[in-house]
């Protein structure tokens, strides 16, 4: 019996150089994926990639909306890549080089959703001539995630758990899952909605330790320059699923006095959109903000 051939999937907007890095991680692979989906989002495909030792496929999708097609471009991928086991990288990520090897063993033999271990990098780490052993020595847990023993395959029902830079699944799981609901618009909860959907679908949640390493990027915290797509997309949540998402954005907005939200009810109304100046002050270098 042939391997089922292994699809590495991301997706872009901008961050050229740490989409450079992610291909040049992939060219590292243990065990190379046996190509390489890139969406482009509402951005043209660049023709001075590195090689990843792999053939690349790259495809472009755009939208008249300033909201990214997020959950779009990832189904777009799927759709796309002719693997039989997904695995899928943010591109702000950097892979292990077992990464690859890793989650598509993991997620034959398990069956289910499987979580890689995301480590993280500090500000000044995005240089090109990086290691292996820079990234692991650079290299931080996030705080407020479980830890994962080297070697270790944890199966949870802490599905809210679930975030979306590197993940894996088998094309069977993932079409039982029904891949990404593009009904969320641009950024946040569509990977919560994933994950109940698996729950939903009675496919089991793992987190591993395959590890990848993400890259540094500034943020909002909160994300004040998400909060229309927050807003709008914790309300598709809790009429699908009939609870709140993001609770901790959601409280930080209504103290701020952006937003109306009764946390009982199914009430949320934006009151007034954040000043340039409070976006601008929420900026952080936080790489776990």
């Amino acid at each position: 019996m042939t391997r089922p051939t292994v699809s590495l999937l991301t997706i872009v907007k901008g961050r050229r150089q740490h989409l450079r890095n992610l291909l040049r991680g992939v060219a590292r692979q243990t065990q190379l994926p046996d190509e390489v989906v890139i969406i482009h989002m509402n951005e043209e495909a660049p023709t001075d990639l590195p090689d990843p030792g792999c053939p690349v496929v790259q495809r472009v999708i755009n939208n008249d909306s300033d909201s990214l097609p997020i959950g779009k471009a990832r189904n777009l991928a799927a759709n796309t890549a002719l693997g039989d086991v997904l695995v899928f990288l943010d591109v702000d990520c950097i892979p292990h080089r077992d990464y690859v090897k890793n989650m598509a063993a993991t997620a034959r033999t398990t069956q289910g959703l499987v979580m890689g271990n995301a480590l993280y990098l500090p500000v000044d780490s995005g240089r090109e001539n990086w290691t292996e052993a820079d990234l692991a020595e650079l290299a931080m847990a996030h705080p407020r995630r479980p830890a994962i023993a080297a070697g270790d395959t944890m199966n949870t029902n802490k599905y809210y758990l679930f975030w979306s830079l590197c993940f894996a699944v088998t094309r069977k799981v993932w079409n039982r899952i029904g891949g990404f609901d593009e009904g969320f618009r641009g950024y946040s909860g569509e990977d919560t909605d994933l994950a109940f959907a698996a729950r939903a679908a009675d496919i089991p949640f793992y987190l591993t330790d395959a590890t990848a390493y993400h890259q540094h990027h500034n943020t909002c915290s909160p994300p004040y320059n998400h909060l229309e797509n927050i807003v709008v997309n914790a309300k598709v949540f809790k009429k699908k699923w009939g609870t709140w998402p993001m609770e901790g954005w959601l409280k930080a907005f209504k103290k701020s006095g952006h937003i109306s939200w009764a946390e009982e009810g199914e009430e949320l109304t934006i009151l007034r959109h954040p000043e340039q100046e409070l976006v601008d002050a929420s900026r952080s270098t936080d790489p776990f903000a």
